[in-house]
């Protein structure tokens, strides 16, 4: 149970820092990662996390394939994600 609280904490955090009037849009890109036949593709992508978790959302809802796997923050210009949001919450499939 603790860990889900972290995650959340975490992804709540992430959210509140987007919406500081000092952030600046474009610094980060959020990817919303997830399985299709055992391929790992990207489904959303972002400036914001809210905005990648809302467009991930929508890309679960329209295709049964798709498994979620985690969300990547990046810094722009970079390869390798500097950290990993894992919502619990989010991302049903209603199809």
């Amino acid at each position: 149970m603790n860990n889900l609280l972290e995650m959340n904490s975490k992804i709540q955090k992430e959210i509140e820092f987007n919406q500081q009037a000092d952030y600046k849009l474009g610094s980060y890109l959020y990817m919303g990662m997830a399985f299709k036949k055992n391929k790992k593709v990207c489904i959303s992508i972002g400036y914001t996390l809210n905005y990648c978790i809302k467009k991930a959302d929508e890309y679960l809802s329209v295709d049964s394939d798709l498994s979620f796997c985690h969300i990547s923050k990046i810094i722009t210009g970079e390869k390798i994600a500097c950290e990993k949001f894992y919502p619990e919450k989010l991302l049903k499939k209603t199809v």
